[in-house]
């Protein structure tokens, strides 16, 4: 399921940028790239976390919210500015930290 919703939403999410088909100048190509990884990761990391409860509900949600942000920081910051990169890394410090929500033990109140 990860890997489907990720393959479904990644192509949409840089419809509007060439430099996805690897076409543009090396800059382009490397911060299309760069916003792709965390956005990636993040889709993936909003499957899993998507459960019955309601914090990894919330979380898993935010988390496919950022990755259309970041995915979509090369059309409204530019897609040869390196301001691109801001973005891409709170995307994947967001990702550490939902790795480490889905990883918390079940208590008694989570039921």
């Amino acid at each position: 399921l990860q890997l489907a919703v990720a393959a479904f939403l990644m192509p949409f999410l840089w419809a509007f940028n060439p430099a996805m088909l690897l076409k543009g100048s090396w800059l382009s190509i490397f911060l299309v790239i760069a916003t792709m990884i965390p956005a990636g990761l993040l889709i993936g990391q909003m499957s899993r976390l998507v459960s019955n409860r309601l914090k990894e509900k919330i979380i898993g949600f935010s988390c496919l919210a950022i990755a259309i942000l970041i995915g979509s920081a090369t059309i409204w910051i530019g897609s040869e500015d390196l301001l691109v990169l801001i973005p891409a890394t709170v995307g994947f410090i967001i990702y550490l930290g939902a790795k480490r929500v889905e990883n918390t033990p079940l208590t008694k109140t989570d039921f």
